[in-house]
């Protein structure tokens, strides 16, 4: 009798671990079918320049160049001798992005159980990790996003066991805190802080106590010495963090908050919000799709639920250790978005993605004490958000950024010559795909084709980041003689018909 109901207990449980590991698997599928839907935009095309250099002259690239999350070196080394071993493709690029975010999803299932949550939470909320909005697109893009919450992830874990356990495990953190900092500098200042914390509450459990210190502990402390100096040295040269733009910052803070809630793909695409200037063209956005700002609000309003359900079920006395290594990461993107405001710095989504393993530990931690009715609502909550999210990415060419990809196609069957084009964009796009053409302004790039008198001739202008007033738009139809071919967030302009090329 007894086993019976047991058993009885058991069948919603497994049928629960069950459905989110069906739904893990349609997740994983869905990103690998969208691997090569759209061409590498400016950023992806970067990454597949840089891996096309030998490793000398990619280790002396990422010593020289200026930026923040861009420049570090660990994904860019990693990624190396896997291009070498499988091919520099964008499908063969983006590829190592989504099996960082599986392996993220089961590091976090294994620290869900190690916080005495069920197996089924831990299933069920493992899985929902990969079925966020942020999570689903930064798995898709050949950059190192993914990679930067896989070793955050890790570090909680081992931050997690060194907490519960009687054993000292600094020279992994160690390790892992000087991976962080190697992969991003400000996620590394989190767990530099995580880390100083734990020793501080728990010195016993994590750095060996007596009067002489082991010489693997004095390894240790150079490692964290080491991971320390690459935080400053990024903050002191870097392009971006260290030389703010004097943007709007709490445009600049919503921008990053609108990304990682909604994952740049549910309500308006990347591209419609470089045309009217982020947030501050707001207006403009409402007055252009009002359905896009009712289901991006909804959704918005729906994270927000989930938020505050997971943080009134949290037990600051009962939760002190998982609260203990989390709070640290929470905190350090909390004080990045206040740098933002104050400072004017421009704050991306991606700039916080570091801190997404704390916050999905914590609330799931807080949702398990919820009702079960509540609980539920908030993974299906995830789930819808999810669904609508691929359904963008694969229904919806909006969500689409550079299209150098169909680019490059148009100009090898219509055989143009490189010096009969001219664009106006970044160029690292064009050079990924084999686009040999002359750099020019907008006002320059309309005279030179308007001047080739029947020659062969074509202008690609990326209209999102240079021409957003629409002055393309006015030249073309004052102009005769000119043909027109729109792809996602590039136009091309030309003396031939570019979809029907007279190559004879």
């Amino acid at each position: 009798m007894v086993r019976g109901s047991l058993a009885t207990l058991r069948e919603p449980a497994v049928a629960a671990s069950t459905a989110a590991t069906v739904l893990a698997v349609l997740v994983l599928l869905g990103l690998v079918l969208g691997v090569d839907r759209y061409s590498l935009w400016t950023d992806e095309a970067t990454t597949g320049l840089l891996m096309r250099l030998g490793i000398n002259e990619l280790a002396l690239h990422l010593a020289t160049m200026r930026g923040s999350e861009s420049t570090q070196p660990l994904y860019y080394f990693l990624l190396w001798p896997w291009v070498r071993a499988i091919g520099d493709s964008g499908a063969t690029l983006r590829l190592p992005s989504i099996i960082f975010s599986l392996t993220v999803a089961l590091v976090l299932r294994d620290t869900l159980r190690s916080l005495g949550l069920s197996d089924t939470v831990a299933a069920v909320g493992s899985a929902s990790f990969l079925a966020l909005p942020a999570v689903i697109w930064y798995s898709l893009e050949a950059r190192p996003y993914a990679l930067i919450m896989l070793c955050c992830g890790l570090h909680i874990r081992e931050a997690l066991h060194c907490a519960c356990a009687s054993s000292a495990h600094v020279r992994r953190l160690a390790l892992l805190t000087l991976a962080i900092a190697l992969a991003f500098p400000v996620a590394g200042v989190a767990a530099l802080l995580s880390l100083g914390v734990l020793i501080r509450s728990r010195p016993g459990c994590v750095w060996p106590t007596g009067p002489r210190r082991p010489p693997a502990m004095w390894l240790s402390i150079g490692v964290l010495a080491v991971a320390a100096l690459i935080v400053v040295w990024s903050a002191v040269t870097s392009g971006e963090i260290a030389v703010p733009r004097g943007r709007s910052g709490f445009d600049s803070l919503g921008y990053a908050l609108y990304e990682l809630v909604l994952g740049r793909s549910i309500g308006f695409s990347v591209v419609e919000m470089r045309r009217v200037g982020s947030i501050i063209g707001l207006e403009g956005l409402i007055a252009g799709g009002v359905g896009h700002v009712l289901v991006a609000s909804s959704l918005a309003i729906c994270f927000a639920f989930i938020a505050l359900a997971g943080i009134r079920g949290l037990r600051p006395r009962h939760d002190s250790v998982a609260l203990l290594v989390t709070l640290p990461w929470l905190a350090t993107a909390l004080l990045f978005g206040l740098y933002a405001v104050a400072t004017g710095f421009p704050l991306l989504g991606r700039h916080l993605i570091f801190a997404l393993p704390a916050l999905v530990i914590t609330l799931v931690l807080g949702l398990s004490r919820s009702s079960r009715y509540t609980a539920f609502a908030a993974v299906l909550l995830v789930w819808i958000a999810g669904t609508l999210c691929f359904a963008g990415l694969f229904s919806d060419e909006r969500y689409a950024k550079e299209d150098f990809r169909t680019v490059a196609r148009v100009v090898s069957q219509c055989q143009l010559r490189p010096d009969e084009i001219f664009y106006v964009a970044y160029p690292s796009g064009f050079e990924y795909y084999g686009v040999v053409g002359t750099r020019t302004s907008l006002s320059q790039g309309l005279e030179l084709v308007q001047s080739m008198n029947g020659r062969r001739a074509a202008l690609v202008v990326d209209t999102s980041r240079f021409d957003p007033q629409g002055t393309l738009d006015e030249e073309t139809q004052r102009a005769l003689g000119l043909y027109r071919l729109d792809v996602p967030s590039l136009t091309m302009l030309s003396t031939v018909p570019l979809d029907r090329c007279d190559v004879s």
